[in-house]
């Protein structure tokens, strides 16, 4: 009881949220592997895209995106202050589906079709709002999200090849996407522009 107390103190939410965020937030009740990491080749692009990295919503203690603000959920922080004094200086606690968005943010959410829903709504909405986002996302086009979001995406990038998240060591069963939302002209043809010059795959513009 004295250590769960003590863990709050030390945890920094992230404001505003919509509401108090669950321990588990958008993860799904089971899940084999719930923290699949972003490898470093697809940060470089997104690196290149953006310079800078401003906000990684789906971020937990075993990612190496090097985002400005990184969202851990309840459950990665109680977690981590188990065995560290305090939480790192970039890392907020929330629900990324439920924290403000903003500058350019990169997802790589859980490939659950609620999560994927969510995120890729809420990179839909970021845009509107002026922001940008690029997720890396699974290409199920057989779900309907794909088709409510991704239509929505400024461009999109069908990786050529397997993606291999950390910490498996072959890479994935299925293929991938790397979708923008944005409403920034130059910065798409820029995203555009990257994915043609490091051979990431093909490039199609939904809009």
């Amino acid at each position: 009881m004295g250590n769960a107390g003590a863990a709050s103190k030390k945890r920094r939410t992230a404001k505003p949220p919509r509401s108090e965020p669950r321990r588990g937030g958008y993860l799904p009740k089971v899940a084999k592997t719930e923290n699949w990491t972003t490898p470093q080749c697809v940060i470089d692009i997104v690196e290149k895209v953006f310079g800078a990295i401003e906000l990684d919503p789906c971020s937990n203690p075993d990612s190496i995106v090097p985002a400005a603000q990184r969202i851990w959920l309840p459950k990665w922080s109680d977690d981590y202050l188990e065995s560290h004094a305090q939480l790192p200086d970039d890392v907020v606690v929330g629900d990324g589906l439920e924290v403000e968005w903003g500058g350019a943010t990169y997802f790589n959410p859980p490939y659950n079709a609620k999560a994927l829903d969510g995120f890729m709504g809420r990179a839909a909405e970021h845009a509107e709002l002026g922001g940008s986002a690029i997720g890396l996302i699974p290409s199920k086009t057989d779900i309907k999200a794909w088709h409510a979001h991704v239509s929505k995406a400024a461009a999109i990038c069908l990786i050529a090849g397997r993606v291999t998240f950390g910490p498996a060591e072959n890479g994935a069963t299925f293929p991938n996407t790397l979708a923008l939302w944005s409403k920034d002209r130059a910065e798409v043809h820029h995203f555009c522009a990257v994915m043609v010059e490091e051979r990431v795959g093909q490039v199609w513009r939904p809009a």
